[in-house]
């Protein structure tokens, strides 16, 4: 698969860790104790978007379509962290205000004979 890394342990190496501060990333994990090791050290180390698993399989590979499953099947982290009872605070990225930003726009079109359609997202 195009742009995947496998951290192949426990220890996430700092490059990785990095690079999740700046890509959107889904943790695919195993199914086992050593996927919700690996996750643990992930959430401390770096950030993640989405977590799936690989199915619980003994004896063969997981095949293609179960990959893509569970990477369809993905959930955010923040479904994990509420699953295990700790609360997370989303913190708004500081920027203008509403008001200066509304002020700049107008200001723009005062005079152009355009106009501009706003919603609250």
């Amino acid at each position: 698969m195009k742009n995947s890394i496998a951290v192949e342990g426990v220890s996430v190496p700092k490059t990785v860790a990095e690079l999740t501060k700046h890509k959107t990333v889904t943790a695919f994990l195993d199914g086992d104790r050593g996927g919700d090791l690996i996750l643990k050290e992930l959430l401390q180390v770096g950030e993640v978007d989405y977590v799936t698993r690989a199915p619980r399989v003994i004896s063969r590979k997981i095949l293609q379509d179960e990959v893509m499953v569970a990477l369809r099947d993905k959930i955010p982290v923040e479904q994990i962290y509420q699953d295990v009872g700790v609360k997370v605070e989303k913190v708004e990225p500081k920027g203008p205000d509403r008001n200066t930003v509304l002020k700049g726009i107008l200001n723009d079109l005062e005079g152009s004979g355009n106009a501009e359609i706003l919603d609250d997202t």
